[in-house]
């Protein structure tokens, strides 16, 4: 399985994907600057959601429920399984608990409902950002351990070897 991490620079890569024209607008118009969130794809279906995620990964999948071709719920643990540190959230006009329970099931980080409460999703997505960073920040101190671990090694081979080479038999 190819497992990959989040992006890398500093701004987190939004993909929106939502059957309602209104709604995709909406949430294209809302200022995602303060939240150093960058919107990557705008997607009115999850089939097309799934082709975007596999052409460019992204840090945070906003999606609806019920859509045309590929549902939500379809889209969400397809993705789960590629990107296992993608942050998801739904927005959906259904206030349904089996709905909420199978996006638990997948890791959705918030479920929010329509009509869209703006101060609710800043708080969503400022709250997906930062695991997101906090993500990030632990892969780059794992890399950065790694490469130490493999350059002691290195160095700990060649002081034995150059120790073993200067001992008499």
């Amino acid at each position: 399985m190819n497992i990959r991490m989040p992006t890398s620079s500093s701004t987190c890569k939004l993909l929106i994907v939502d059957d309602e024209y209104e709604i995709r607008q909406g949430l294209q118009n809302f200022d995602y600057a303060p939240l150093s969130i960058e919107i990557a794809a705008v997607c009115d279906n999850g089939l097309e959601a799934l082709r975007a995620l596999r052409d460019k990964p992204v840090d945070i999948l906003l999606t609806d429920i019920r859509m045309p071709y590929m549902d939500g719920l379809e889209l969400i643990a397809k993705a789960s399984k590629l990107y296992p540190y993608l942050q998801k959230i739904v927005l959906s006009g259904h206030d349904e608990f089996e709905y909420a329970k199978k996006g638990m099931a997948n890791g959705v980080l918030d479920y929010l409902l329509k009509p869209l409460d703006f101060d609710e999703y800043y708080r969503a997505l400022d709250r997906a950002v930062s695991i997101v960073r906090q993500t990030k920040e632990r892969h780059l101190q794992a890399a950065a351990l790694e490469r130490k671990a493999k350059l002691s090694a290195r160095l700990l081979r060649r002081k034995f070897l150059g120790e073993l080479l200067r001992r008499p038999m």
